[in-house]
């Protein structure tokens, strides 16, 4: 984009902040802020991206002025976004906690009606302020806010449904207290079958990437509490031998962590001058307890004669899972 267009965007978003449509004003800030970086001009792209972040507040300001709270909710989430994105956390963490507030004032707006399906759009947005809390590391923020929710509405949680997604905070904080693998793997798949569904009911929808990097954030405050595997390799190689002629290759795989390698796979990649000529070339072994090792052997030789020095390379790759399946 030429100069001038990029100087008539910025124009255009000054024009739409001044008649107080911010949204756009936002949307133009970031396109001027975008073509800004594709030039090379860093310091103009990141305070154009201020002014765009600034933007969505102005925004969200709007909305929650005139209860709109869930469309403030997302404004700020795009604030959060931007500041993110210029590694401006402090800014970004309190753009998204507020997001988080305005998400629970839009809760309760739809509870105050006290209808089945109205209650369960309300307790899916309720539960999306969790995930933003759980997103920005406030783990006990989030399950606070969660017992707070239930607890002043459990007249209302009357709907299985709704009961299940109400639950959903108390599975993941059940599961990480008590480090169990099998319980956060029943709350990750109610966050995925339940409260997406019931989010996308809510026309919440743009929420659902923030409840993926609130469970994303679960699962690493799970991983930190966890024992993990640590796995070592080591290529044993005989010292006097003869390319031309058959030879072992030994690789020992260990397991020097504090938790189980699970579904562990090796493959041996030999030179193109080297002949695998008995031994399985991929080996899988379901898993590899800590303080344990496995040894994969195969049999080579060269592929020709050999006249002079040559190099060969012969590498060995695998893969393993933790208790986390990752």
């Amino acid at each position: 984009m030429a100069d001038e267009g990029v100087r008539r965007l910025i124009e255009e978003a000054t024009r739409e902040s001044l008649n107080q449509s911010f949204v756009e004003a936002g949307k133009k800030y970031i396109a001027a802020a975008e073509a800004l970086e594709r030039k090379g001009k860093d310091t103009e792209a990141h305070e154009t991206y201020k002014k765009a972040a600034e933007a969505y507040e102005k925004a969200a300001d709007n909305y929650r002025s005139s209860k709109s709270y869930k469309n403030a909710a997302l404004n700020m989430c795009l604030a959060g976004d931007v500041y993110a994105d210029l590694a401006d956390s402090e800014q970004a963490i309190r753009a998204y906690v507020r997001a988080a507030e305005d998400l629970l004032a839009a809760s309760d707006e739809h509870l105050m009606w006290g209808e089945d399906a109205e209650t369960q759009k309300g307790t899916a947005l309720a539960v999306a302020a969790t995930m933003i809390y759980l997103m920005v590391g406030m783990e006990d923020k989030a399950f606070q806010a969660a017992r707070a929710f239930s607890a002043k509405n459990a007249s209302k949680l009357r709907f299985p449904a709704t009961i299940r997604l109400s639950q959903i905070p108390q599975m993941l904080e059940s599961a990480i207290r008590s480090v169990d693998i099998d319980s956060f793997a029943s709350a990750e798949n109610a966050v995925v079958t339940e409260l997406k569904a019931a989010l996308s009911n809510a026309n919440a929808q743009q929420f659902i990437k923030y409840v993926d990097k609130g469970l994303d954030m679960a699962r690493e405050i799970l991983r930190g509490q966890l024992k993990v595997p640590k796995v070592q390799a080591h290529l044993e190689i005989p010292v006097d031998m003869t390319f031309s002629e058959e030879f072992p290759l030994q690789v020992v795989i260990a397991n020097a962590g504090d938790g189980d390698a699970l579904d562990v796979k090796a493959e041996w990649y030999l030179d193109d001058g080297l002949i695998l000529v008995s031994g399985e070339k991929v080996k899988s072994f379901a898993s590899i307890p800590p303080g344990e090792s496995v040894t994969m052997e195969i049999v080579a030789r060269a592929a020709e004669q050999l006249e002079g020095v040559r190099e060969y390379e012969v590498l060995v790759r695998g893969t393993y899972l933790d208790m986390l399946k990752t």
